[in-house]
């Protein structure tokens, strides 16, 4: 999942704050050349530690907003009548649906959907042109994305909830920032010491 732009200020600033450590370490003139590497090895091990925690939160929250979004984008919660006789129809639709695995399919029995006012039936066929064209498999192919666009033609909260879907999901360009958008850089003083002992220089540190 994408990364969010809060997420990624507040990876920023575990960064600079990092850094901002660090220099304060090594302009401490009283300090040898071993507690300066102490001090900067527990720099880096808690801005580390921030960052998995920061990382494990942005995951959930990503997760929890795509669901959100999911739910109005295609589930039955707004529409009128009995929630669980709606849900059952949902369900069965779903089922139906999974079948699909030709967009030219898809889109002709979202047309028939349409035609009788199964807006159950709508919207389990618009989620899973949705979960195709998020796919890998999907590739350069619109047709699975298009479908989705022709669903939300005349669902403006579904069109919102859908663009909330997209944005949360990474680009190519995204994916190589997702890749390190939770780095914490090492101190080049450390670059020499082994991943498994920088908690005990750390825990040494003055």
């Amino acid at each position: 999942m994408a990364v969010q732009a809060e997420h990624l200020d507040q990876a920023d600033r575990i960064r600079e704050n990092h850094e901002r450590r660090n220099a304060s370490i090594r302009a401490r003139t009283e300090l040898t050349d071993q507690a300066k590497a102490a001090l900067l090895a527990k720099s880096y091990t808690d801005a580390q530690s921030h960052m998995t925690e920061l990382q494990r939160t942005a995951t959930a929250d990503t997760a929890d907003r795509s669901a959100r979004a999911e739910r109005s984008a295609f589930g039955t919660a707004d529409l009128p009548g009995d929630s669980a006789t709606l849900a059952i129809s949902l369900r069965d639709a779903q089922d139906r649906s999974a079948t699909l695995t030709s967009p030219a399919d898809a889109a002709a029995l979202l047309a028939r959907a349409e035609r009788s006012g199964d807006e159950p039936l709508a919207r389990a066929v618009a989620g899973h042109a949705h979960d195709q064209a998020s796919s890998a498999l999907a590739g350069l192919d619109p047709s699975w994305s298009n479908l989705v666009d022709a669903y939300t033609a005349s669902r403006p909260a579904a069109a919102h909830h859908v663009a909330t879907l997209r944005d949360l999901q990474p680009s190519t360009e995204g994916s190589l920032r997702n890749t390190f958008a939770y780095v914490v850089p090492r101190p080049p003083e450390l670059s020499n010491t082994p991943a498994s002992q920088l908690d005990a220089l750390a825990t040494a540190a003055p």
